[in-house]
């Protein structure tokens, strides 16, 4: 590492210009390695903390965030607990106290600490919250990845490792934490193989937007994402599948859940491979298969009147159309739940 100049800031944390901090002619300057040795020695206490102390707290979050759709996979229920674990640790103020597991943490092991820069560089831990990341090169030589948050489009180092397996071009997920000089993944972090990374993307942007965010809203963003099947369609003709667009942009638009949205399309697909159906606005389908779904997965969907209005046709038209796909998919659509669960 080069030798910062005077006037830079100094590379300890503390905020100051490096001639009037440790390069100052009366003070040892400490190595990098030292604070992250001691921040590293922290991160596994804390997780070890958490373990310990709230295993049966974190267990249950399984039954806090339930996922349906995830079913008994026991793969995919192991990724979705260990999501869940590096989410609630900063994020979730569950315990009896109202805090998370962090601030717990971090209130028993401050005066703990030797060096401020560790525990400046440590408190912030608290503020971080989950993410996807677009893994874009692997330095096996210098053991680095380089990553970029796909909603921010920060860029971060993370050290990397052969047992880490990391692939340039994949995308991964996880809370990354400040070290000096680098971050780091918070506990663990789940990489997306063979996942439509545009499609994906997508799917975290519209959370992201949702009241509170990822902070709050990440359990159902990580289930949708690992349940999510890149479906190959086949179209009687190129208008049916524009419904089907018009139909995805608007249920997202109104957060639906993605594998509802998934099933809406396939249920689509199905009535026009049997039907092969002729329009002339894409609204009026789109409409009719958003009422369906709605009648059959909400609680209180929404009325034919609103959502003629929103799709740009008429009520008479949304209801006709939605007579037609009932009578085809009225038994389609309990098939398609009873093979999600």
């Amino acid at each position: 590492m080069n030798k910062p100049k005077r006037n830079d800031p100094c590379t300890c944390g503390s905020g100051k210009k490096y001639k009037k901090c440790c390069g100052s002619s009366n003070v040892t300057t400490i190595s990098p390695e030292v604070y992250n040795s001691e921040l590293e020695n922290f991160h596994i206490k804390l997780i070890s903390f958490a373990m310990q102390q709230y295993e049966s707290e974190l267990e249950e979050l399984t039954l806090r965030y339930p996922q349906p759709f995830i079913g008994e996979n026991e793969e995919l229920s192991k990724i979705y607990m260990a999501g869940l674990t590096f989410w609630a640790i900063p994020n979730l103020p569950f315990l009896k106290n109202g805090q998370t597991i962090f601030a717990t943490f971090y209130q028993k092991q401050e005066s703990k600490m030797r060096y401020t820069n560790t525990k400046n560089t440590f408190a912030a831990w608290a503020n971080t919250v989950p993410s996807i990341f677009d893994i874009l090169t692997i330095d096996k030589e210098a053991q680095q990845a380089h990553l970029r948050d796909v909603l921010t489009d920060e860029n971060y180092i993370i050290p990397f490792t052969e047992e880490d397996d990391f692939k340039a071009g994949n995308l991964a997920i996880g809370v990354t934490v400040p070290y000096v000089g680098y971050h780091n993944f918070l506990f663990t972090m789940v990489e997306l193989f063979d996942k439509d990374r545009e499609k994906i993307i997508a799917m975290t942007k519209s959370y992201a937007r949702m009241e509170g965010g990822l902070a709050e809203n990440f359990p159902a963003l990580l289930a949708d994402i690992l349940v999510y099947e890149d479906p190959k369609f086949e179209w009687p003709n190129p208008a049916q599948e524009k419904v089907a667009e018009l139909f995805e942009k608007q249920m997202q638009e109104k957060g639906m859940d993605e594998q509802i949205i998934s099933i809406g399309v396939k249920l689509w697909n199905i009535y026009c491979s049997n039907e092969n159906p002729t329009f002339k606005k894409l609204g009026s389908y789109a409409a009719a298969l958003d009422y369906f779904v709605q009648d059959k997965f909400q609680e209180e969907p929404a009325t034919q009147s609103r959502l003629a209005k929103e799709y740009e046709t008429t009520a008479t038209t949304v209801s006709s159309n939605y007579r037609k796909l009932t009578k085809v998919l009225d038994s389609e659509w309990k098939q398609l739940m009873n093979k999600s669960e």
